[in-house]
């Protein structure tokens, strides 16, 4: 059963405008490697609250630090990748814990980061 024609339907409900990072690996100069934050572009999504049943059972009270994101489905976004709610931002303030693709759309965990590292 194909559920994707209904994907448009849920475009208003995608209402935060989030901006997604990558890690990428760039030489220190000196002994070893560093990671820096690198900007991927401005995507639109639903926000919600992580305080379903089952995120509960998973992260424990990290919960209170985390989010739940609805993007459209096939929406580029992986495990360890970083978002922003500020569109202009250089930095992300919550890194992917989890994304899966659904029928409807990709749900993606966020938390804060910092709080669960």
């Amino acid at each position: 059963m194909d559920l994707s024609q209904y994907a448009p339907l849920l475009e208003p409900m995608h209402d935060t405008t989030v901006r997604r990072f990558t890690k990428v690996k760039q030489s220190s100069g000196y002994v070893g490697d560093t990671y820096v934050w690198l900007a991927q572009g401005i995507m639109q999504c639903g926000r919600y609250p992580a305080t379903d049943k089952q995120s509960i059972e998973l992260y424990g009270p990290r919960t209170e630090q985390m989010l739940r994101l609805h993007f459209v489905p096939g929406a580029v976004i992986n495990d360890g990748d970083g978002i922003a709610f500020d569109s202009a931002a250089i930095e992300p303030t919550h890194k992917v814990i989890s994304a899966k693709p659904r029928k409807m759309h990709t749900l993606v965990v966020v938390e804060v980061i910092g709080v669960g590292d």
